[in-house]
């Protein structure tokens, strides 16, 4: 389900740009989720990927794009290698193209550049607007300087443009928690890597169990570069 809703414009002034008020700095702030007074029991349990906050209507080719770069994607859509689908046309050197410019990514965030700080800490290193905003969401002090905060940066932060966000702060109760998303092919190189999947084909003892173990071998071949050099470096072809 989606839908399309236009944002006005914050000001900077109270009342607007019309108003003779002096100006002062204000904090705008938003949930990516359930705000905590709409939490409910649940056994259900859900996970959020990478988020990006964008000024600009995507078409239809770049939405096709980002879906094809998968949730390991990792940056700002400023240097994306399209794929290519035509095996049989001679793929030259890719060159990578931006979906969108600079100016119109106001937030990445991704569950692999998380830190772990308190509320004098990020007082320290950032501003204390950012912190007392923060604080309010948690129903802490800004000058507290034992409860640990989990802070996703904005992997945008460095693109010119307008200020933007330092990020975002997971707020919840206990069970919350900040994972890295890894393909399955990509984690048994840490446990073995072709090697064990090989030992998985020695011992089966029946048919399902051996058209099992050479399915999950030729599906992590496929898909990870690592373990298709390691078949040939151990000569796992020739077993």
């Amino acid at each position: 389900m989606s839908s399309l809703r236009q944002l006005h414009y914050i000001h900077s002034i109270p009342g607007g740009s019309g108003s003779g008020h002096t100006p002062v700095a204000s904090t705008v702030y938003g949930y990516v989720g359930t705000p905590p007074a709409q939490r409910q029991l649940s056994t259900l349990a859900w996970r959020l990927g990478p988020t990006h906050f964008l000024e600009e209507v995507l078409p239809a080719t770049s939405v096709s794009v980002i879906y094809e770069l998968g949730p390991n994607y990792v940056g700002s859509f400023q240097a994306v290698y399209l794929p290519c689908k035509e095996s049989k046309v001679e793929a030259g050197i890719p060159f990578p193209v931006a979906l969108l410019t600079e100016e119109k990514v106001s937030f990445s965030l991704y569950a692999l550049s998380v830190s772990t700080l308190t509320m004098a800490k990020i007082r320290k290193v950032y501003n204390k607007l950012d912190s007392k905003a923060i604080a309010k969401q948690l129903a802490v002090s800004s000058h507290e300087n034992s409860t640990p905060v989990k802070l996703l940066h904005n992997g945008s932060g460095h693109l010119n443009g307008p200020a933007r966000t330092v990020g975002a702060a997971v707020i919840g109760y206990l069970g919350v928690c900040v994972f890295v998303p890894k393909p399955v092919a990509t984690n048994l190189q840490y446990i073995g890597g072709a090697a064990a999947i090989l030992g998985l084909v020695a011992m089966a003892s029946d048919v399902e169990g051996l058209y099992a173990s050479v399915k999950t071998l030729v599906c992590v071949v496929k898909s990870n570069p690592l373990a298709s050099k390691e078949m040939e470096r151990i000569r796992g072809y020739q077993v």
